[in-house]
């Protein structure tokens, strides 16, 4: 993510009073999560063992490819953002899901998030 937007960081944070409203909704409606440090990274499939057992011990338990923008971007104009993420492949194991079962955890992701947006008062703007 560029430098030119907010001052140069290793991390940049999501809202905090975002999440708490969205974990209170998701308990509410008894949906299970995981709630966690995510690694925003272009090359998630050509990142080296060292680097990724470095993220492991920083505490990230996920790795995509846009939060950090999204989250750069809300920063920077004056915004609240989330990102909502579905796990398609496992980094630390050798695990992955079927096409069927992205498609499906992709679809409920959505379907989340919309009931989230219409139930929950997130201030969407």
């Amino acid at each position: 993510t560029s430098y030119h937007y907010l001052e140069p960081s290793r991390e940049v944070e999501c809202h905090k009073e975002t999440v708490e409203t969205v974990v209170s909704c998701l308990k509410q409606m008894r949906i299970p999560f995981t709630t966690g440090k995510t690694w925003t990274s272009d090359a998630i499939y050509r990142e080296t063992p060292d680097m990724v057992e470095l993220r492991r011990n920083e505490g990230c338990i996920t790795v995509e490819m846009e939060a950090a923008a999204l989250y750069m971007n809300a920063a920077r104009a004056g915004k609240k953002a989330l990102c909502i993420l579905t796990i398609s492949d496992h980094l630390y194991y050798p695990e992955e899901l079927t096409a069927k079962e992205r498609e499906t955890g992709f679809g409920s992701m959505m379907e989340i998030a919309l009931g989230l947006a219409s139930s929950c008062s997130l201030g969407v703007e």
